[in-house]
């Protein structure tokens, strides 16, 4: 049983909103991963890579793009069943 499973995350930051012209930094680009019950892991990479990102996200501190409703709906079952 997983206690946490990601599935496809992904993160855009606006950099620089000049006139008529927004600039986007994916932080987090189509991420997948899976945390068993009762394991420990580790976030590693390099600067920018976006781990603090995705700790933000599932700490519930930022949201994320796209399919943000059903990450969320997925999450919350997963906390009530247990």
């Amino acid at each position: 049983m997983n206690a946490i499973a990601v599935e496809h995350l992904r993160k855009k930051h606006c950099v620089s909103e000049e006139f008529r012209k927004a600039r986007y930094i994916e932080a987090v680009k189509d991420v997948s991963f899976q945390i068993g019950k009762g394991a420990i892991h580790a976030l590693l990479g390099p600067n920018g890579a976006g781990k603090t990102t995705i700790t933000r996200i599932l700490s519930a501190l930022l949201l994320p793009d796209g399919d943000a409703q059903r990450f969320w709906d997925t999450m919350l079952l997963k906390m009530l069943k247990e």
